[in-house]
C-alpha cells in the first residue's frame, strides 16, 4: 500500500476510530517537560548512554548519521516513557476519536480554550503503535449526551515526527480499506 502525504487536510481523509486510545493533558511549561524528559533519559540509561556517544564521536563523521539515528530513537522511546508515565495523562471517550494527518478530534469532559496547547499520547491497535506529539485546540465545542456534558475538542499537530505522521496516515488508510487484514 503506497502512503501518500495529505498536504491539503479538507482534501485528506479523516477516519473516526475505535481501535485507539488517546491520553491527553495540558502543556503548562514545554521547558519543563522537556527538563523531565531529559531526567528520566538520564536516569533510563544513564552513563552507557553516554559511553556509547563518545565511542561513536571518536570514530569521526562516519558514524555521525547513526549517532543522530540512535539519539533520535532514544529521545523517542524516553518521551513515549514519559507520556505513559505521567499521572495527569486523561483518557479520551472512547467514541469521539476522529483523525487525520492533521490533527485530532476528541471528546473530553474538561473545556480547553482556542489556542491552548496539549500532550498527547496515543496507542493505535490492532499494531500497538505508539506516538506521542503536541498540539493545539483549534475549535471547542460544548456538547450534552447520554453521558451528561463533555467537549468536542479539536485540535491541529504542531509537534509530530514524519515517523509518527506516516503512522497515522497508514492508520487511515488501513480504516478506510476494511481494517487489518
Amino acid at each position: 500500500m503506497e502512503i501518500e502525504y495529505l498536504e491539503n487536510r479538507r482534501g485528506g481523509r479523516r477516519v473516526d476510530t475505535v481501535d485507539s486510545f488517546v491520553y491527553y493533558k495540558p502543556l503548562e511549561n514545554s521547558e519543563v517537560e522537556r527538563e523531565r524528559r531529559l531526567e528520566l533519559k538520564e536516569r533510563i540509561f544513564g552513563e552507557k548512554l553516554s559511553q556509547l556517544y563518545r565511542i561513536l564521536d571518536e570514530r569521526g563523521d562516519k558514524y555521525k548519521t547513526d549517532r543522530d539515528f540512535i539519539e533520535g530513537k532514544i529521545d523517542k522511546l524516553a518521551g513515549l516513557v514519559h507520556s505513559f508515565s505521567d499521572r495527569q495523562m486523561q483518557c479520551v471517550e472512547m467514541d469521539g476519536i476522529n483523525i487525520s494527518a492533521s490533527g485530532l478530534r476528541m471528546r473530553v469532559r474538561r473545556p480547553f480554550l482556542v489556542g491552548e496547547q496539549v500532550d498527547l499520547f496515543m496507542v493505535f491497535l490492532p499494531r500497538v503503535d505508539l506516538l506521542d506529539c503536541q498540539c493545539e485546540v483549534v475549535r471547542v465545542t460544548p456538547c450534552v449526551g447520554g453521558s451528561g456534558e463533555y467537549y468536542d475538542v479539536a485540535v491541529k499537530f504542531i509537534v509530530l515526527d514524519e515517523e509518527d505522521r506516516h503512522k497515522i496516515i497508514r492508520y487511515v488508510q488501513i480504516i478506510i480499506n476494511g481494517g487489518p487484514s
